[in-house]
């Protein structure tokens, strides 16, 4: 797009390309909280929101912490930062929170680490955790590497049962193509009474292999998910050939696996979240791909139909990642790209943008800096009532000193008002 041969063609696009990248003036952005790091007894690289009833923000910091291996934390309305639990992993606790965690009425919360319990990995396998209203942490499930899988990450999901469902990146299905813990992952369930794991799914590449983003469930208890890999032959693309460019799946109320959607490079490569509107659709996001191979939104409707909404061509974003879908309007984050000056490699630190469910009306909300709002924005962000967007960045904030995050910053957690 950026070679032209006539003049006024130039021109027209250049002055569309400005119109549909610039942040819109009328959104509000707020920085709640800057984030110092362990040196401060702090998180360093909020994400995985949720809203009390009492309208605090409680999030995850993927490291950090007094222990160094993360933390779970509260951001009042006045952006106080409280830290609830500071994990320090194996083998008696979980390392490495990540995903998105389910809070019951009475305060509990539960979410799952990448690390830590009691696993033979170097940094433990991952556990499913809870937090009592009283901050008492408790380990439901410590995961083994073996049959029940490795590397929990993307959060939770609940079904009316008291069970939990989940993904683990690795082991599962120790027979299979895939290396990262023996395995390509899982899916899994556990009951918050008894904290009994029962592994429901175990990926084989055919049908998926890493399945880090998460799950969703729909109005019917349904639950989808996306795998990074995967599904259909080779994958080339800028980052090493992997084997396969991932998959869209679907875990039904009567135990059924069904692959909904295998990518083919012409479609996307690599999806890493995915979320559901009001509707049943699904919207998600790759990190390759695209007209520009910089990533792109999709949708696949309930009857299977599979749309590219928008490609990412660098000033709006690139490597796609956080992703809410409601009311009407999907907005996400690209985790790199807009200032294409800042950042460094790949270009830009970031941005949020919004559009409408059929991929129209696309809109940069906001182009992250670094310096003081931060710089590679998370997944896992969260909407509340009203439709304000909760996220957080994996770097940037406070800039230049050693102390924080050498020098590179903690990340923020940020408000931004449509």
């Amino acid at each position: 797009m950026k070679q032209y041969q006539i003049l006024v063609v130039c021109l027209v696009l250049t002055i569309a390309v400005l119109f549909a990248v610039q942040p819109l003036p009328a959104q509000t952005f707020t920085i709640l909280n800057t984030l110092k790091g362990r040196n401060s007894g702090q998180g360093e690289g909020p994400s995985g929101f949720l809203l009390d009833g009492k309208g605090n923000l409680i999030g995850l910091a993927d490291f950090g912490g007094t222990g160094g291996s993360g933390a779970i934390f509260r951001i009042n309305s006045n952006g106080k930062y409280s830290a609830l639990h500071n994990f320090i992993g194996k083998p008696s606790d979980g390392a490495f929170p990540n995903g998105k965690m389910v809070q019951q009425a009475n305060g509990n919360l539960f979410g799952v680490t990448t690390g830590g319990g009691n696993g033979p990995c170097l940094f433990g396998c991952g556990t499913v955790f809870k937090l009592s209203a009283r901050r008492v942490l408790t380990l439901l499930y410590q995961f083994q590497a073996g049959r029940d899988g490795a590397g929990a990450a993307g959060g939770l999901v609940s079904d009316t049962k008291s069970n939990l469902y989940g993904v683990t990146q690795g082991a599962g299905n120790t027979n299979g193509k895939c290396f990262i813990y023996g395995g390509c992952g899982t899916i899994f369930k556990v009951n918050v009474k008894t904290g009994k794991l029962t592994t429901v799914h175990r990926f084989d590449w055919f049908d998926g292999n890493i399945p880090f983003g998460g799950l969703v469930s729909d109005s019917a208890g349904n639950i989808y998910g996306v795998a990074e890999e995967g599904g259909h032959l080779l994958c080339k693309s800028g980052f090493a050939p992997a084997p396969g460019c991932g998959t869209i799946f679907k875990f039904d109320t009567a135990g059924k696996f069904t692959v909904l959607h295998k990518f083919k490079e012409t479609d996307g490569k690599f999806p890493i979240e995915i979320a559901i509107n009001e509707n049943g659709n699904l919207f998600g996001v790759t990190l390759k791909g695209g007209t520009s191979d910089l990533g792109e939104v999709f949708e696949l409707d309930t009857t299977g139909k599979f749309s590219v909404l928008h490609s990412f061509s660098g000033t709006d974003g690139e490597l796609p990642g956080g992703l809410v879908a409601t009311n009407g309007k999907v907005l996400g984050t690209g985790s790199a790209g807009g200032d294409l000056g800042k950042c460094g490699t790949p270009p830009g630190c970031g941005t949020v943008y919004e559009m409408d469910a059929n991929g129209g009306n696309f809109k940069v909300l906001h182009v992250f800096e670094n310096s003081p709002d931060g710089a590679l924005p998370s997944i896992f962000m969260t909407l509340d009532q009203a439709g304000n967007l909760y996220g957080g960045t994996s770097q940037g904030g406070i800039l230049g000193d050693n102390n924080v995050c050498a020098g590179v910053g903690c990340g923020t957690v940020f408000e931004l008002t449509p």
